[in-house]
């Protein structure tokens, strides 16, 4: 299955609560055996403060696919 990786990253209001977030779509840097990637991207801050991030995985499709409950493993 391919699945798209984009870091996920934002204000942090709290601890586990991110504002004004923005999606970033990974690349892969490397493949290596069995299966594990190396994936990086870059992200400009333009304001300063206190910044959270994850990784968000979802397979590649459609809407429907992408999003169904079960699918989306965040890092």
């Amino acid at each position: 299955m391919k699945v798209d990786v984009e870091l996920y990253t934002g204000h942090m209001r709290s601890v586990d609560s991110l504002e004004a977030v923005h999606t970033e779509p990974m690349i892969v840097l490397e493949s290596h055996e069995n299966g594990y990637f190396r994936y990086a991207c870059s992200v400009t801050c333009h304001v300063s403060g206190r910044y959270g991030f994850t990784v968000r995985i979802t397979p590649q499709g459609d809407g429907m696919l992408k999003f169904s409950p079960g699918l989306i493993t965040w890092s």
